[in-house]
């Protein structure tokens, strides 16, 4: 068996991956988990959900959201709710210009 050929562009699942974190965000008004884009996406596992965002990190769709030094000096932006896990990526403005979207402005 030959090893996949590195394709830059991403797949249609993850493409799919990309529409239901836009999507998830627009509706929680936050940056969405991987349970929330798994559950976008059909009930995948989560695990599946971290394959494709390591994998559309590779190919630059995708960062790690910084983490703050201390949370004294950088506030969080976006919280985690009670039982729910803080978000740990991003969308890079290579995903959004793919998508055709403007990246939403969180400074307001």
């Amino acid at each position: 068996m030959s090893p996949r050929a590195y394709n830059p562009e991403p797949t249609e699942r993850q493409v799919e991956f990309l529409r239901a974190y836009v999507s998830t965000m627009s509706e929680l008004g936050m940056p969405p988990t991987f349970r929330d884009i798994a559950d976008a996406m059909g009930g995948i596992s989560p695990s599946a959900v971290f394959t494709h965002a390591a994998e559309l990190e590779e190919k630059g769709f995708v960062a790690k959201s910084p983490v703050p030094e201390t949370p004294a000096r950088k506030p969080n932006l976006f919280p985690a709710k009670p039982g729910r896990r803080a978000r740990s990526f991003r969308l890079t403005p290579r995903a959004w210009e793919f998508l055709g979207l403007e990246p939403p402005d969180f400074s307001r």
